[in-house]
């Protein structure tokens, strides 16, 4: 005897007697009742204005005594020497390429190919000279700490 997912089967030993008529009452009510505004009795109903007074709250103050206020941060690295320089030939020359390009003033040849090895110099110094914030050797690392 198959159930095929029916609660009303007679001798299934999880269905209980009625079950499923009980369940067909309540679809009833609950199609005849559709569109009404539910009630509750043990609760008071909310008047328009407390719907709406929650929204308005201003927001808690964050100068609690018992909040985590956290530490300022530490202050940016000012690059040096070689560094400022691949900083600038990474940032600096396509912004004086667009000034060039905007002013309509044109680079000789030997200047442009002075700012794109700058420019290719620069990026090429930063990729190599970067370290492991943590001076630790792992190369298989995937990045996350607790």
């Amino acid at each position: 005897m198959t159930t095929d997912g029916r609660d009303d089967v007679p001798g299934d030993p999880g269905g209980q007697p009625g079950h499923r008529q009980d369940e067909d009452a309540v679809w009833r009510a609950i199609v005849e009742n559709y569109g009404d505004e539910p009630t509750v009795e043990d609760l008071d109903a909310p008047t328009q204005d407390d719907r709406w007074s929650s929204l308005s709250r201003p927001p808690p103050e964050a100068d609690d005594e018992d909040g985590y206020t956290p530490p300022p941060p530490p202050p940016v690295p000012r690059p040096v020497g070689l560094r400022l320089l691949a900083w600038l030939g990474l940032f600096g020359v396509p912004a004086l390429v667009m000034i060039l390009l905007m002013t309509g003033i044109s680079l000789p040849s030997w200047g442009g190919v002075l700012c794109l090895a700058w420019f290719v110099g620069g990026f090429v110094y930063l990729i190599a000279t970067m370290t492991n914030r943590t001076g630790e050797g792992d190369d298989w690392d995937d990045g996350a700490r607790i």
